[in-house]
């Protein structure tokens, strides 16, 4: 389409206003071809098709002829205008004002939101980094090894020893209120360890002592606020059979544990891809620290435009993800929806910081001209199925789609862009205060680029 005429004024957070007018020549030249188009198919009666006099098909179809041609000189001009402008939606525009008057051009204004964007970009290089060091101990190895034997534990019947915290018992059990059995109240081999959470306080205190094939009578009160409003403060009696108790027992330190705990031959080869382990989740712990401190530094002196409605998104996202780690946590729905406004109000703070630091990523990599080749693509597929314990055929689809591949290349591409930052930063080792390290994964390369959500 030809000579659109485009005035943009900026608004804030990346809302522009574009005015655009099509010359009337261009809106009556789809008029006619959509009037030819219709005679050609259209049934009048009367007439043979294709024989209707121009009149009569004005009359009967021209309305709906002419609001098609607008509608599609619309729909061109918009894309026409987005093009000569360098601009681009991430959204449907929302179209107003729209007018065709005889010999005039059509005028409409297309409101949008544009990508998030760098207004201005501070130095990235030559940055002043830390990076936090800590030498690991014997200790720091013992206490993996002791997690390990734990996380190894396995449970043996107690025979007729009577049950004590930290043992799994398996019960059936019946409750009652006022002698009559309420829903939900009844369940059979249920399990639970003494001591640990789940079921009430009053059942670790009448279970312990217990022994297989013996019964009690535990009475429970149910909270005030408790989620179902018929159980709500009333009292319950359960009948409870103990079927089985179970002693926890935590595998013995000799090389049959190491073997099968770190395919290792002896206890001291294990301490050793122990210590390994441990080195390379801190080395790679400290270079992460130190990849999120540049981005943090350049985004706190650059600035930027940032689309709401991108923000809401993301915002979305990560407090969705942050609300499953609080279910798996074991954290009580009243609890969260209690604190839901709070954790909204960080999740934007997020979303507001990943949103910064994607575009100044992807800003660097404009300016230094760097590319992410298909090569690069095809040896990232090769090291994802080799260190990443993902199977190949779950990679091979992945890679695939075109649009998933599209993603990955750009999120390569900004880690090029922050290892240029990294590389030409000035990094001073700074020792850090003990603490527990990072349990280390069996076969673990350490750390991994946390994927942005505002491609």
């Amino acid at each position: 389409m030809e000579n659109v005429k485009v005035t943009v004024e900026a608004k804030d957070n990346c809302v522009r206003v574009l005015d655009v007018e099509v010359p009337a020549e261009e809106v009556n030249k789809q008029i006619e071809e959509l009037l030819e188009e219709t005679k050609s198919t259209a049934t009048v009666p009367g007439f043979r098709t294709g024989r209707a006099p121009r009149r009569v098909l004005e009359r009967r179809f021209g309305k709906r002829v002419r609001e098609t041609a607008i509608d599609g000189a619309v729909a061109e001009s918009y894309e026409e205008a987005l093009k000569s402008q360098e601009l681009t939606a991430i959204a449907d525009p929302d179209i107003q004002d729209v007018s065709f008057e005889e010999n005039e051009p059509l005028k409409y204004r297309a409101v949008i939101e544009v990508s998030p964007r760098v207004v201005e970009l501070d130095e990235y290089k030559g940055l002043v980094l830390e990076r936090g060091v800590r030498e690991l101990t014997d200790a720091d190895v013992e206490r993996v090894l002791e997690n390990t034997r734990e996380a190894h534990a396995v449970y043996v019947p107690r025979d007729a020893k009577a049950a004590a915290d930290g043992d799994l018992i398996v019960i059936d059990y019946q409750g009652a209120i006022e002698g009559e059995p309420f829903e939900g109240g009844e369940g059979e081999n249920v399990t639970l360890v003494l001591g640990g959470r789940g079921f009430f306080p009053q059942f670790n205190e009448a279970l312990r002592g217990l022994v297989p094939e013996s019964e009690s009578e535990v009475k429970v009160t149910f909270p005030e606020d408790y989620d179902r409003k018929d159980l709500a403060g009333r009292e319950a009696v359960f009948s409870v059979k103990v079927k089985e108790v179970k002693e926890r027992v935590v595998p013995a330190l000799d090389s049959e544990f190491a073997k099968e705990a770190g395919s290792c031959d002896t206890v001291e080869e294990f301490k050793k891809r122990i210590r390994e382990q441990l080195e390379t989740t801190e080395r790679n712990r400290g270079e992460a620290h130190v990849r999120g401190q540049a981005a943090s530094k350049i985004a706190e002196s650059s600035t930027f435009e940032l689309p709401q409605s991108a923000i809401e998104h993301v915002a979305q996202e990560i407090l969705e993800e942050k609300v499953r780690e609080l279910h798996q946590a074991g954290v009580a729905e009243k609890d969260i929806r209690e604190n839901e406004d709070k954790l909204r109000e960080g999740c934007i703070r997020d979303a507001e910081e990943s949103l910064k630091i994607a575009c100044l990523e992807q800003e660097i990599a404009k300016r230094e001209e760097l590319t992410v080749t298909d090569e690069e693509v095809e040896q990232e597929k090769a090291d994802l199925k080799e260190t990443a314990g993902v199977k190949a055929e779950t990679v091979d689809s992945y890679f695939d789609v075109p649009d998933l591949v599209e993603r990955y290349r750009l999120r390569m591409l900004r880690r090029k862009a922050l290892d240029l930052v990294v590389e030409a930063a000035r990094i001073k080792d700074v020792p850090v205060a003990a603490e527990e390290p990072t349990e280390p994964q069996q076969g673990d390369e350490g750390g991994s680029d946390a994927e942005q959500t505002a491609e």
